[in-house]
């Protein structure tokens, strides 16, 4: 569960160092599933799939959040169109780490878009300094009945919009909320820095 979400953490960050470089030109993704597949050297062969729900108003919340944050923390973004997409870089600094991020974004965001991200962290994080990340994407339709708008599946783990996810053993469960303490404790610690 800590490896898994180490690597999901990357991933956003990714996707939010990428978001934080153009986000006046970032497209909209076309309402109902997604279907997202991220892999990296670090994970040796192994791909964390997620499927997201999404309308209007979550697709432009995330992208809202995600600006929230590149106010606080990024700085020298850039983002320049290229043929198909977006290639971007910034530097983010969250808690007492800085990311440097470069990276290209292509695809037509109604049925299938991919991302690619190189990075550089200083200090390093758990021993790694330098990450790559690899995002694939593509459009699956309506949501399913199961799911309304914001909630994901992670490895096929449902997790509803805000919440904790469905089905977690008891020992997922306390890990996963000591996961999101942590998380809070680093936001909170953010703040006072700033």
């Amino acid at each position: 569960m800590k490896n898994l979400t180490s690597i999901i953490a990357g991933g956003i960050a990714a996707l939010s160092f990428a978001t934080a470089s153009f986000a006046v030109d970032m497209p909209h993704r076309k309402p109902g599933l997604w279907e997202t597949t991220m892999n990296s050297p670090a994970m040796k062969g192994r791909n964390v799939v997620a499927q997201q729900c999404i309308d209007e108003k979550t697709d432009a919340d995330m992208l809202k959040q995600t600006m929230a944050g590149k106010d606080n923390s990024c700085t020298q973004t850039a983002s320049h169109a290229i043929s198909g997409g977006w290639e971007f870089s910034a530097t983010c600094k969250q808690a007492d780490s800085t990311t440097t991020s470069h990276g290209t974004l292509t695809g037509d965001f109604n049925s299938q878009y991919t991302m690619q991200v190189q990075g550089h962290r200083t200090p390093p994080m758990n021993g790694v300094s330098d990450f790559q990340t690899n995002i694939s994407a593509r459009y699956m339709g309506a949501c399913t009945a199961d799911m309304k708008p914001g909630d994901m599946k992670i490895n096929g783990m449902l997790l509803h919009a805000g919440g904790m996810p469905e089905n977690l053993s008891p020992q997922q469960a306390a890990q996963m909320k000591q996961m999101m303490e942590q998380m809070k404790k680093q936001r909170q610690q953010q703040k006072q820095q700033q």
